[in-house]
């Protein structure tokens, strides 16, 4: 439990940080890419229970 709340924290801590380093239009990019990936792997996850 405490291990989830300390990665949780350092992934917060490590988002803000680069956003301040990084400009808008990366920022949007980097969003735009993580959001089709997750939906990919979410999508594939859903093939193997439906395959199940």
């Amino acid at each position: 439990m405490y291990k989830i709340i300390k990665s949780r924290i350092s992934i917060i801590l490590s988002s803000l940080i680069l956003s301040y380093f990084i400009l808008d239009v990366y920022q949007n990019i980097l969003g735009l890419v993580l959001i089709l990936s997750i939906g990919v792997i979410n999508g594939a996850n859903d093939l193997l229970i439906i395959k199940k």
